[in-house]
């Protein structure tokens, strides 16, 4: 098999934790794979380092020699019958001919492309005829090209390895930063190769431009949600028991009974859904102790400002299965509404096809400012919240050991110093 020589023709910073490759502009780079995905190529560079990179950053500039030695000559090779040897070679003739082996490259292999049979996923219906179950579903999307980071399965069939159960490469299984992105049509937007989509007026989401910049759409009426009497209730036969919240939303009025689960099912399909939208994290689940009073008050409180804030956003108030949320009140009705939002054609990349960009055209020079400006803040603010939890807990464990008989001495003192007043009987003027 022959290999590629490439050069970088971008500089890209890859991230080491996810198999990425770093390399910069006319970086020489040795393609070991190209079957990793759509997009994306695994390649080593000079230092002997492996990575993922990406395709649109490398041009190809040569093809390596073979390494395989040429194949035996045939056995019928040899002068035609009919002409006879010359006369100085014929004690030659009686010598043994001497045939070169190739054993070492007699393995033969199948290079044959095989076809990639994704069987459809049954769907899971437990959820829906008793969607009071207390582990949440997921549903996983069968679309063409799932395999590694949410690409394209890759061919395999050509690596031999003696060892069958170690894993090569820097290929992942699973690849959190691009799996949905990619299976749901991110990267293809981005190359601009989206297949054509007809989008409807009620799905467009529009973007004015404003003196401050350009902003969502704001809400014309804003809403409210108050999550209230929370209830423990159970089902079958009391076998499993579970804490029910009421949902009131103040435009209607109407209670909607909700549970800890169905809060941590629209949050998936929210982050699903909207890849630029910050969707804020739900409070933590609890194993133990989550039928107490203080633990569901507290989670009532918390998911009161969770959803209050989920009301507050221009885009996802407005959004289908944000409203199937709040004002769904039957059995039936829920189970279609949420067999809609979990096959929503415009999630994920899809979603860009509804945003309904201002018809301005942007400043090429001082859009690539902003985008450089804007990652040099989340760097910035990522590096300063990780340093800031790091001293917090530094701190915290130093005030629950050493720093606490600190102030227990400090303590102790203050209490000796209250003891010696009291001994002075004298009255206060």
């Amino acid at each position: 098999m022959s290999a590629l020589q490439g050069r970088a023709v971008y500089d890209f910073e890859g991230d080491v934790a996810n198999g990425e490759l770093t390399f910069q502009a006319d970086d020489l780079l040795h393609i070991l794979n190209q079957d990793v995905g759509e997009g994306w190529w695994e390649a080593q560079n000079a230092n002997g380092e492996q990575g993922l990179i990406p395709e649109a950053y490398v041009e190809i500039i040569s093809y390596s020699e073979p390494t395989m030695p040429p194949p035996p000559p045939p056995p019928s090779y040899g002068p035609p019958a009919s002409a006879g040897p010359p006369a100085d070679t014929t004690d030659n003739l009686q010598q043994p001919v001497e045939t070169q082996s190739f054993n070492n490259v007699s393995e033969t292999r199948d290079y044959s492309q095989h076809e990639n049979q994704v069987s459809p996923e049954s769907y899971e219906d437990a959820w829906d005829d008793d969607w009071e179950d207390d582990n949440s579903s997921t549903t996983e999307q069968n679309l063409p090209g799932g395999g590694n980071f949410g690409l394209s399965q890759p061919n395999r069939d050509t690596k031999a390895s003696s060892d069958s159960t170690k894993p090569g490469g820097t290929v992942k299984k699973s690849f959190s930063r691009f799996s949905t992105f990619a299976k749901s049509g991110g990267e293809a937007y981005m190359m601009g190769v989206m297949p054509t989509t007809k989008v409807s007026e009620t799905d467009l989401v529009p973007i004015i431009e404003t003196q401050n910049g350009y902003e969502w759409t704001p809400l014309s009426e804003v809403f409210s949600c108050q999550v209230t009497s929370p209830k423990k209730e159970s089902k079958l036969k009391g076998l499993k028991s579970y804490i029910a919240y009421q949902l009131i939303p103040s435009f209607s009025g109407i209670r909607v009974s909700r549970r800890y689960k169905h809060f941590d099912w629209l949050h998936e399909r929210l982050e699903e859904k909207f890849p630029t939208v910050c969707v804020p994290p739900l409070p933590d689940k609890q194993i133990s102790g989550r039928y107490e009073d203080d633990f569901i008050l507290e989670r009532m409180r918390q998911l009161t400002y969770w959803v209050d804030r989920m009301c507050k956003h221009p885009v996802i108030s407005r959004s289908e299965v944000f409203a199937h949320f709040v004002t769904c009140t039957e059995d039936k009705g829920w189970k279609q509404g949420k067999r809609r939002a979990e096959k929503d054609e415009f999630k994920g990349g899809n979603w860009f096809l509804t945003v309904q960009a201002p018809p301005s055209t942007l400043d090429q020079e001082k859009t690539e400012s902003d985008i450089d400006q804007y990652y040099k803040f989340i760097k910035t603010m990522d590096d300063s919240v990780k340093k800031m939890l790091a001293v917090n807990q530094d701190s915290m464990r130093k005030h629950c050991g050493p720093f606490k008989k600190e102030f227990q001495k400090i303590g102790s003192a203050f209490a000796d110093i209250s003891k010696s007043f009291e001994l002075d009987d004298r009255p206060c003027k």
